[in-house]
């Protein structure tokens, strides 16, 4: 099954409720349309997809020779339960089926087994990236198995709270940071650039002296990781003692008031410290 739609509580639900049915759950690009939608449409080849009144009309104006079944997300939530029992997936069987952004060329499609997706979200506990009383920003649209696996499937199986913007606009995420008392985002460079300039901005508008304190700061909380190469984590409450640790390691973690998660062109993570300016 599809989902084709933009990320929120109806596609999280339909998410969980296409892999607890055993099916594999495909997440599109909520702005594809054309021939880019057609295309992953006829190479996945889903039997239904979910989307919003929004795109359901992208849909059926698509030429396709086998057109999938389409339901809106909003019937959903009225939906009984089934009387038949959801399959039993196997461990090798495709839980998640991703496409890439097709930069170099069609979108392909990389299928995500039930046992690597169990093994990633294993890792990320074992390592602590996310503890029990953390809540995570998730600004990024789930179709990407970063997104979707790290910064969604692992808080929920960890049972942390999960907060989703109204957009990525620069006040909508700050407040939700504000709002969703974020511990942890999980973001790109892009993002974090973008919050450093607003952290910038903001204490550059509250006079010169705020301004200087301000990138004092911000440079206190880079500095001992370019000069030693080792990140202090901030304790917070009920959280653990702070610790040194290397920052080559695999999974930084580090933590002012919230634990930034960057995926690198590497494939890497990476933990930066963010201090918000309320």
């Amino acid at each position: 099954m599809a989902l084709f739609a933009p990320a929120g509580p109806e596609w999280i639900a339909a998410a969980l409720g296409i892999l607890h049915d055993g099916a594999t759950l495909t997440p599109i690009d909520a702005q594809l349309g054309g021939e880019s939608l057609a295309h992953v449409l006829r190479d996945a080849e889903p039997a239904l997809v979910w989307t919003d009144a929004a795109r359901y009309a992208r849909i059926e104006a698509l030429e396709l020779a086998d057109m999938p079944a389409v339901e809106l997300l909003e019937d959903q939530l009225e939906t009984t339960d089934s009387a038949d029992p959801p399959q039993s997936p196997q461990a090798d069987d495709a839980a998640v089926l991703f496409y890439t952004s097709g930069t170099t060329g069609p979108p392909k499609g990389v299928p995500l087994s039930h046992a690597k997706l169990c093994w990633q979200i294993d890792r990320i506990a074992e390592l602590e990236l996310v503890r029990e009383h953390d809540r995570v920003l998730l600004p990024l649209p789930p179709h990407h198995v970063y997104p979707c696996v790290i910064g969604l499937f692992s808080p929920l199986a960890l049972r942390v709270p999960v907060v989703l913007p109204y957009s990525l606009t620069g006040p909508q995420v700050r407040r939700a940071l504000d709002v969703g008392r974020v511990t942890v985002v999980i973001g790109v460079p892009r993002l974090y650039a973008a919050l450093n300039e607003a952290l910038e901005h903001a204490f550059a508008a509250r006079g010169r002296l705020a301004g200087m304190l301000g990138r004092a700061l911000l440079s206190a909380l880079t500095t001992p990781r370019r000069t030693t190469g080792l990140r202090a984590r901030a304790a917070a409450p009920d959280a653990p003692p702070p610790r040194w640790i290397p920052a080559p390691a695999r999974l930084r973690r580090s933590g002012a008031q919230a634990r930034a998660c960057v995926a690198s062109r590497e494939s890497r993570f990476a933990c930066h410290d963010w201090l918000w300016a309320h």
